[in-house]
């Protein structure tokens, strides 16, 4: 699975992530790996695909998961190049074409239609549902302060109309638990 943006080359192998920039091949060190590479499913990792959007210095690769368990490619995982910054989510797409003369990037779905990326607030004009982000670990010092917050204000936008929000935080008291 391999995508080229700009002057670089980054390819999927069957153990790691690789750029190419023109100078030599490197390893790109990737935050999500066990997530990716433990959930492949290797039967069918000769559908693995990789896709780019060019105009957010990211690129994408496809892939099918044990845990979807359709042999289809149903899970992706995202590097931001620019940021070098990875996340993870399920997305079913067969094809993946860039930014075009049509506009924004193109994927094949599941059922083989068409749909358009990066375009819109919503769901076709449903709401979106079973979307979620997560963060990573917050460290605020070397263990001997604690967190404490009592109002939490997110930095978003709601389109339309009845929109919502719902926030969990999970917390720790020590390393491991």
């Amino acid at each position: 699975a391999a995508v080229t943006i700009g002057p670089s080359t980054f390819w999927m192998g069957t153990r790691a992530f690789w750029m190419y920039a023109g100078a030599a091949v490197q390893t790109i060190p990737c935050s999500v790996w066990d997530i990716v590479f433990y959930d492949i499913d290797r039967v069918n990792q000769s559908k693995c695909f990789a896709g780019a959007i060019s105009s957010f210095n990211e690129v994408f690769f496809f892939y099918p998961s044990q845990s979807g368990g359709t042999g289809e490619c149903d899970s992706y995982v995202k590097h931001n190049v620019s940021e070098n910054l990875w996340d993870y989510g399920k997305l079913v797409r067969s094809a993946w074409i860039d930014s075009n003369v049509i506009g924004p990037p193109l994927g094949a779905d599941g059922s083989y239609l068409i749909q358009r990326h990066e375009e819109g607030y919503d769901n076709d004009l449903l709401p979106m549902s079973g979307v979620y982000a997560e963060s990573g670990y917050a460290e605020i010092s070397n263990g001997a302060d604690m967190i404490f917050f009592d109002q939490f204000i997110p930095d978003i936008k709601s389109f339309g109309t009845n929109g919502s929000l719902n926030v969990t935080v999970f917390t720790k008291n020590y390393p491991g638990d």
